[in-house]
């Protein structure tokens, strides 16, 4: 038997949205600190040579990133700029970790093509196979000089 005071009525019981929103909320920016997005490591500034029959690639895990800017300037990753010995520490220590990584050498294409030639050199020096070159696509680089629609 239930008792009630006097004066008080029942109150019914419902659904309450509030902290449902709460919890919602609090996944959403869980699962956001939790996931890692894999974005290359690129500059800006280099303008990419266009390819007639160029493909999109996937990332691999432990994969370098080498960007040549016009004047031969060297950075991995979108990082600080480096030298060639500098460049063949950083493959030496990607490669204990990865095992053999994969290479991507992103050459604006007004640069010097010797410095392409030297950093292929080096990957060569510490037996990375796996190197490719960034292009774009004719219709993306249509895109990019236009601007979208």
């Amino acid at each position: 038997m239930r008792l009630l005071k006097k004066g008080v009525e029942e109150e019914e019981l419902g659904f309450q949205m509030a902290p449902m929103i709460d919890v919602v909320f609090l996944l959403l920016i869980f699962f956001m600190c939790a996931s890692t997005f894999h974005e290359r490591e690129t500059l800006e500034s280099i303008n990419i040579p266009v390819a007639d029959r160029s493909q999109r690639k996937e990332a691999s895990p432990g994969e370098l990133v080498i960007n040549i800017d016009r004047e031969g300037y060297l950075t991995v990753g979108g990082g600080e700029e480096m030298t060639l010995p500098e460049l063949a520490e950083a493959l030496e220590v990607n490669k204990e970790e990865f095992g053999q990584p994969s290479i991507l050498i992103r050459g604006d294409k007004d640069s010097y093509h010797g410095r392409i030639l030297e950093v292929i050199n080096v990957c060569r020096s510490a037996g990375v196979t796996n190197v490719s070159f960034s292009t774009l696509q004719e219709e993306a680089a249509v895109m990019d000089e236009t601007g979208p629609g």
